[in-house]
C-alpha cells in the first residue's frame, strides 16, 4: 500500500479526542494575530479559538467569494488570505483534500506529504460560489524535519518491546508509516506510526520518535477487518 495513503488511514483511525493525543490541557492563548484583517474582509465573522492549539476552531459569518477558482482552491485561498490568523506558511502545500469523503470539503493537514495526526480543516459553502464557514483542529506549520533518522527496523523493534508480548514479532501482523504527532504544549514530533495486530486480536498503534527512537505513546485501535 502507498505509504502516504497508509498514513492518511492511520491518522483517521486515531487520536480524534484530546485525551487520546495527550493534549487534554488547555493553553493560555495570546490574542490571535490577523483577526483585524479577517474582520476587515468579513465584518460579520465570528471566531471561536481552539484552546488546545491557539488556532481558530470555528469561523462563521464568512462571505469569501470563490470566483473562477475551483471550490477546493477557493478554500485554500481563504486560508492563504489569512495566513497570520491560521499560522500556516503555505496552505497549498500543507492541506490535501481527503478524497475518501467526496461530499465534504475536508482537508488533511500534512508537512512534506507526511500526515499531521489530528490535523484537519473543513469548509462549508453556498454552491460553488461562496465560502460561508470553517471548522477544524490543526496546528501551526510544524518546525520539524520530516527526514527520519531511525529506520523502520529499529522503530518496529521498539514497538515490539513496548508491546510486552511473548509472541514472536514475526508472527504479528504489522505495518508502519510516518506521521507528525503533537505532544504536550503543542511540541511536534516526527514519528513512526507502528500498527500491530496481536494473536489475541488486540490492535494497537505505537508512536516511535523517528529522530531519537524513543517511545512516545500507544493507543488501542479498531480491528483491521473493521477499517
Amino acid at each position: 500500500m502507498n505509504r502516504f495513503l497508509l498514513g492518511i488511514i492511520v491518522v483517521s483511525l486515531v487520536f480524534l479526542s484530546c485525551t487520546a493525543t495527550n493534549r487534554s490541557h488547555k493553553m493560555a492563548c495570546a490574542p490571535p494575530a490577523g483577526l483585524d484583517n479577517l474582520r476587515a474582509q468579513h465584518p460579520y465573522a465570528r471566531v471561536v479559538m481552539d484552546t488546545l492549539t491557539c488556532n481558530p476552531e470555528r469561523i462563521t459569518g464568512i462571505g469569501f467569494p470563490i470566483g473562477a477558482r475551483s471550490v477546493e482552491d477557493g478554500c485554500l485561498a481563504f486560508i492563504d488570505r489569512n495566513r497570520a490568523l491560521f499560522r500556516i506558511r503555505n496552505p497549498y502545500l500543507e492541506f490535501i483534500r481527503d478524497k475518501r469523503y467526496p461530499d465534504e470539503l475536508l482537508f488533511q493537514q500534512v508537512l512534506d506529504t507526511v500526515p499531521v495526526i489530528d490535523g484537519y480543516v473543513r469548509f462549508h459553502t453556498v454552491g460553488d460560489s461562496l465560502i460561508t464557514s470553517f471548522e477544524g483542529h490543526y496546528f501551526p506549520t510544524p518546525s520539524i524535519s520530516t527526514q527520519p533518522i531511525v529506520d523502520t527496523l529499529e522503530a518496529r523493534e521498539m514497538a515490539a518491546y513496548m508491546y510486552e508480548s511473548d509472541e514472536n514479532m514475526d508472527t504479528l501482523k504489522s505495518d508502519m508509516s510516518l506521521a507528525i504527532w503533537h505532544g504536550r504544549h503543542g511540541r511536534p514530533y516526527l514519528a513512526w506510526a507502528v500498527r500491530i495486530e496481536g494473536l489475541d486480536q488486540e490492535n494497537w498503534l505505537y508512536l516511535i520518535d523517528a529522530h531519537t527512537g524513543a517511545y512516545l505513546m500507544r493507543r488501542e485501535i479498531e480491528p483491521w477487518h473493521k477499517q
